[in-house]
């Protein structure tokens, strides 16, 4: 079985992955693709205060942090989303910009496991 980085959770990741390295590369490189952005774009739902589109990006992001062994990110993705349509505008601005910052300091981590699954896939 393949061993994934101490910063992932490896046990969620032999869960949904098993043996199957070539499908675990394929998720991470769409996430590496698309989670900044998406993220960029919950900020700018927040400083808009448009919270119909935080909750719906906030649900939208949220699965594909468990699909890189992420749960944190998963949780706060939650708690965003459940917050969207009750918490104050400054919760999810503090807390939106929490996970960014957070996607973006995991990010070197999830290039180098792309790198790894790159030479056994």
């Amino acid at each position: 079985m393949y061993k994934y980085s101490e910063v992932l959770d490896s046990v969620c990741l032999d869960n949904l992955y098993g043996n199957d390295t070539e499908y675990a590369l394929q998720m991470f490189e769409i996430y590496v693709d698309m989670i900044e952005g998406q993220c960029s774009s919950l900020l700018d739902a927040v400083k808009a205060e448009d919270r119909e589109l935080v909750r719906k990006m906030s649900h939208k992001i949220k699965p594909v942090f468990t699909m890189v062994g992420l749960p944190r990110l998963t949780k706060l993705s939650e708690q965003i989303e459940k917050e969207s349509t009750i918490g104050s505008i400054e919760w999810l601005d503090s807390h939106s910009g929490e996970l960014y910052q957070e996607v973006v300091g995991t990010l070197p981590a999830i290039k180098t496991e792309i790198e790894q699954l790159k030479k056994i896939s």
